[in-house]
């Protein structure tokens, strides 16, 4: 099982026990609420300094119980687990995972689409209106930029990935043309 899988199912089986003990205490809303919120303070910065050796387990605990005193119980008490059992970094996918659970339990398909430069509101609306024929009603499209694409866009839902950027373009060209046959004769053929 490599590393990717096993963080996934991790998340996975966390997110799910997180979702369940959150419904049956009539919190659910509150919990996705601060698994969506959580991530922007819970930083790598932040998580690497708790989840450090040289870090007591007791402070650690401490210090989350100061900083997130309007969490809800249920968050509180993962991020305890978490650093009881030095899972503290898959914190942020366990939030992710959760978040994601939740959607499709209700119905609805999370859509990321990325571009290489900020999309105007008409061709935003133009994409958007495509997605939501493609992916339904329930379709919760996220836009963002990502400039190493170089042009064009990608979309992922799930396990699907459309990739019309203009760095995947390149890559095929440069794979095509690495791959091509190059004979003797190219080399030793003369020059008009």
């Amino acid at each position: 099982m490599s590393a990717a899988t096993t963080a996934a199912s991790v998340a996975g089986v966390y997110a799910a026990a997180l979702l369940q003990v959150a419904g049956e205490r009539g919190t659910t809303n509150g919990v996705l609420e601060a698994c969506r919120s959580l991530p922007v303070a819970l930083t790598r910065e932040v998580i690497d300094l708790l989840d450090h050796p040289a870090t007591a387990r007791a402070q650690a605990k401490a210090a989350l119980a100061a900083s997130l005193p309007e969490a809800p119980r249920e968050i509180r008490d993962l991020l305890q687990l978490l650093v009881d059992r030095h899972r503290l970094a898959d914190a942020p996918a366990i939030f992710k995972e959760a978040v994601r659970q939740a959607e499709l339990a209700g119905g609805a398909v999370a859509v990321e689409v990325l571009t290489a430069a900020p999309l105007g509101g008409e061709a935003t609306a133009k994409v958007s209106a495509a997605l939501l024929r493609v992916f339904g009603a329930n379709a919760q499209i996220q836009v963002g930029v990502d400039a190493s694409l170089l042009g064009g866009l990608t979309v992922r839902s799930g396990d699907t990935l459309i990739d019309g950027s203009v760095r995947r373009s390149i890559a095929e060209m440069k794979a095509a043309l690495l791959a091509a046959p190059v004979g003797v004769a190219l080399w030793s053929a003369e020059l008009p």
